[in-house]
């Protein structure tokens, strides 16, 4: 299955919250920037969360979901 580029180099799919709950699009400025950053790299960047949702974030800052 072919993946829906959300830029140049980044997928949704790899931009997506790891809930699989969605969340799947993140904000064109932060993609617009980490396309700056890959061209002044020059070499792919290993992703490791773009998308967070409230649950996901606040399971991982400890912080509550309602905030």
């Amino acid at each position: 299955m072919e993946q829906k580029m959300l830029s140049a180099h980044f997928s949704q799919g790899e931009c997506a919250c790891r809930d699989f709950c969605g969340f799947d699009t993140p904000d064109p400025r932060l993609l617009e920037l980490a396309e700056k950053v890959r061209s002044i790299l020059k070499e792919p960047m290993h992703v490791h969360s773009v998308c967070r949702c409230k649950i996901r974030s606040a399971w991982l800052s400890g912080a509550s979901a309602c905030d």
